[in-house]
């Protein structure tokens, strides 16, 4: 996978399901995104599009 790291953040993320808010994102032009969060378990990849 090759990129640019753009935002990097840290949140405190609980058992169950979470809502991450990306703020930084508002200042980004349209396009698609990888969001990566690292856990106890191991990386998540999620496609985020910004229209």
């Amino acid at each position: 996978m090759s990129g640019k790291e753009l935002v990097s953040k840290t949140v405190q993320l609980h058992k169950g399901s979470n809502y991450v808010a990306i703020s930084e994102l508002s200042s980004l032009p349209a396009g698609y995104y990888l969001v990566q969060f690292n856990t106890a378990e191991g990386r998540i990849f999620k496609q985020v599009t910004k229209q």
